[in-house]
């Protein structure tokens, strides 16, 4: 099962230790992993974007993973791809159709998963991206890639993007497009500060005080029967109107917090409302918020892509969910203190440190160890991307999308699929594209059936509202 370095040194890079948590959470690899699908119209040149993938092929943490035996021991490490080797990009010419979907997202989320299903493999041997490219009739298509969350995360992907659609524009216009440099995301934009060490005794007494009072084994979990269906449903809605995006950040900022603050509380609301209707008693909720630490590190990830988020829990009772006006304020109070204490990073630390740990042990068991402790469970799950590609005017973000017409193609939307653990039936991501809010569900169909994770879905975002 060992596999001798059979590369030069300089190309042997180890995982770090988020990384190799992603390939614990996924090391069947697709399509248990994420993709992203742009929507675009207008001409799109091939030969120019299989150039361009080549091109900026060094920009992206594109590496085979491998088992290497050293002098230090046992290694998880990756390897990059040969830079002369020809970048992965599969065409696949739909233009024969009588014309293109309807609902783009729609046959997005139905034909995709089953086209990588056939990519599910080991990652210890695999290529963790791929890039494909679907032409339909009426001059448009879909850019899609799918990646394996060890080689890259969203961030990083907006980030690798913005530098391979740049050098697209610039073979196609014959220049650089005045958006070469923008930011990948709204959170990266604003004042860097840098992470500091954890202070490990208040996180240890806090740590101590949420067994006591808010005890994991409490967790809700299940919230409704589970159905005849498996798999992954990704459910989305979204908003159009930059008045109500603007009330949502407006009301949220009364209290001192963030939309996600607000989506947060509003998650909690919609899950014990659900509960109560499907004679559930209420219980300790865990709800889980990503933090994304690029405005907390000083130091530019520009290569490695991989260990920028981590996620602190925000757990609830159920007599602090009987006013939603006090729960936003219990939730914007509780995620400003655990921040504040360096609860983010004392989690990532305590990740890398067993991590790190386990590697004394031999693969096959050390993910089977590994993984429960890695994966716990939790009620829900919330991560805000922000604005993709956020133009800035006159040092601040306008919430506009600056990145959207690149050569002869104007992406019209973006599509995406995201994981959630076994832990972790629910997931819900925000984006802002174009001025368009999207609420992204994913739901583990094993424990809900199709119809009850619409409604619930439909009910979080009804439950958002009432915010206003």
């Amino acid at each position: 099962m060992f596999v001798k370095n059979a590369v030069p040194p300089q190309q042997l890079i180890p995982l770090d230790p988020t990384a190799e948590i992603f390939l614990v959470w996924e090391r069947d690899g697709y399509p248990s992993t994420g993709w992203t699908a742009y929507h675009f119209q207008g001409s799109c040149d091939t030969a120019a974007l299989q150039t361009a993938l080549q091109t900026t092929l060094h920009l992206q943490p594109v590496f085979t993973s491998h088992l290497v035996v050293q002098t230090r021991g046992l290694l998880q490490a990756c390897c990059w791809k040969p830079t002369n080797e020809p970048c992965p990009l599969e065409v696949s010419d739909l233009r024969h159709l009588e014309k293109k979907p309807d609902d783009m997202d729609q046959w997005a989320q139905q034909n995709l998963a089953p086209y990588l299903q056939k990519y599910r493999q080991d990652l210890t041997h695999t290529f963790p991206m791929r890039f494909l490219l679907f032409l339909f009739p009426e001059n448009s298509g879909l850019f899609v890639v799918a990646w394996h969350h060890s080689a890259m995360d969203g961030g990083g992907l907006y980030d690798f993007l913005r530098e391979m659609l740049s050098e697209y524009h610039r073979l196609v216009k014959g220049c650089l497009p005045e958006w070469s440099s923008v930011a990948a995301m709204h959170a990266q934009v604003g004042m860097v500060v840098d992470v500091q060490p954890p202070r490990w005794r208040p996180f240890l007494k806090e740590t101590f005080a949420q067994m006591i009072h808010y005890p994991l084994l409490k967790s809700t979990q299940l919230i409704s029967s589970p159905g005849a269906s498996s798999g992954r449903k990704m459910i989305r809605y979204y908003y159009d109107d930059p008045r109500m995006q603007k009330a949502l950040r407006d009301r949220a900022r009364r209290d001192g917090g963030t939309v996600s603050d607000l989506c947060l509380a509003a998650a909690k609301l919609a899950l014990q409302e659900w509960n109560e209707n499907h004679g559930r008693p209420p219980e300790i909720m865990h709800h889980l918020l990503t933090v994304n630490q690029r405005t907390r590190q000083a130091a530019s990830r520009i290569a490695n892509q991989t260990a920028p988020i981590t996620g602190i829990l925000i757990p609830s009772r159920p007599e602090e969910r009987k006013d939603p006006q006090a729960l936003l304020r219990h939730v914007i109070r509780y995620r400003r203190r655990v921040l504040d204490e360096g609860f983010d990073v004392a989690m990532q630390r305590l990740s890398s440190m067993t991590i790190k740990a386990g590697r004394i042990l031999p693969v096959n068991i050390r993910y089977q160890v590994l993984r429960p402790l890695m994966d716990y469970r939790i009620s829900f799950s919330l991560s805000n991307v922000g604005v993709v590609w956020p133009r800035i005017e006159n040092g601040k973000p306008t919430g506009q999308t600056a990145i959207y017409q690149i050569g002869d193609m104007e992406i019209l939307d973006i599509h995406a699929s995201i994981g959630n653990t076994d832990g972790n039936p629910l997931a819900m991501t925000l984006r802002t594209f174009r001025e368009r809010l999207s609420f992204i569900f994913s739901v583990s169909l094993n424990r809900i059936s199709e119809e009850d994770a619409q409604a619930f879905c439909k009910q979080v975002v009804t439950r958002v509202m009432s915010y206003l």
